[in-house]
């Protein structure tokens, strides 16, 4: 059997096969080596402005990492939103057309194998887990998702989303349901844009108000 090796030696000897880091004020992207060996990067949000110019570079420097043959043996992705400000709404449909592409899509459906959500503790990852919750029933996940409430908390002790065991898309319709291309990518950016808004609120506040007006009726077996 092999040596065991730790995830500081893992790191060591990847820090040539992934990008460097890239701090863009309101997210740093850090690229490691994460569970079993799985290439990972991690979206730290930070408390500044987002800017057209940092979002535009935060994506091609995606693009990148996905270009890196350990990222190829497939990657887990971290989506640390606890210090997140709210985008602007053209941000939030810039994102969102990025993350359309198709061929982008496919790169992920095939590579993406886990993504973390990490949100603050309290009320804030209640409400989360029922719009996620909600989200997913209309828009399932590509991979194996967990909502969490630090960076390094074990997968375990988090909330779990399954990825559909059939061909589910995102955006597939109900039964006696119809929705045209516009409809659809209005209804995703809206729930973009909810989730983003809702994550970036500071945490002190009404969290029933957030609740009620973030998801009203919102209910299932997620919660």
């Amino acid at each position: 059997n092999p040596p065991f090796r730790s995830l500081k030696f893992w790191n060591a000897m990847a820090a040539k096969s992934l990008p460097d880091i890239l701090d863009l004020g309101f997210v740093a992207l850090k690229p490691r080596v994460g569970e079993n060996g799985l290439a990972e990067l991690v979206l730290q949000a930070a408390d500044n402005p987002f800017t057209q110019d940092g979002v535009e570079r935060m994506t091609d420097y995606i693009d990148v990492f996905l270009e890196y043959n350990l990222v190829k043996k497939g990657f887990s992705i971290v989506y640390d939103l606890r210090l997140l400000r709210v985008p602007s709404l053209m941000l939030v449909k810039q994102l969102a057309d990025w993350g359309r592409d198709p061929q982008r899509q496919q790169t992920f459906q095939r590579l993406n194998r886990i993504c973390k959500v990490v949100v603050s503790e309290g009320w804030r990852m209640g409400v989360a887990k029922k719009i996620l919750g909600a989200f997913f029933a209309m828009c399932p996940p590509v991979c194996d998702t967990y909502l969490l409430t630090a960076i390094d908390q074990p997968a375990s002790e988090g909330m779990y989303f399954a990825p559909p065991s059939t061909g589910t898309k995102c955006g597939s319709e109900l039964p006696g349901q119809t929705e045209t291309h516009e409809e659809s990518s209005w209804t995703a950016q809206r729930w973009l844009q909810m989730a983003v808004d809702f994550v970036a609120q500071p945490t002190t506040g009404p969290p029933l108000v957030h609740a009620a007006h973030y998801c009203p009726s919102i209910s299932g077996p997620h919660a």
